[in-house]
């Protein structure tokens, strides 16, 4: 991934929960940004979404990590459904529940046997 598609990749999602240049007019709570490789979401995903409820950054920073040693090609697109929204591509259900088992999320789902969906309320 080139240095400008990250940038604009992370500029999506800081733009949607509102730390964007625009401050909360840019705030969207409706998006999916395009994926990225699991230390780039951590890098500038969890700080971008911040805590929300349920959602605590560095929890789910902690269970990307260990989903990162399981499946080290996982990608991750961060997005909002209204609230936070992960989906985990190149993984299994099974194992985005055993490395985000104390990250309290309200829903995880199996979109496709390779698509996990996250979300907080």
């Amino acid at each position: 991934m080139t240095q400008t598609r990250y940038d604009q990749i992370a500029a999506v999602i800081r733009d949607g929960y509102g730390n964007g240049p625009r401050g909360e007019e840019g705030r969207n709570l409706a998006f999916i940004a395009d994926a990225l490789p699991i230390p780039s979401a951590i890098q500038v995903g969890m700080d971008a979404v911040g805590p929300y409820n349920a959602f605590e950054p560095e929890e789910v920073k902690h269970a990307l990590r260990l989903l990162a040693m399981q499946c080290p090609s996982c990608t991750v697109r961060i997005g909002r459904e209204g609230s936070p929204v992960l989906f985990l591509l190149g993984t299994s259900l099974s194992q985005v529940q055993e490395s985000f088992r104390h990250a309290h999320y309200d829903e995880c789902s199996e979109i496709s046997p390779s698509c996990i969906r996250l979300w907080w309320d």
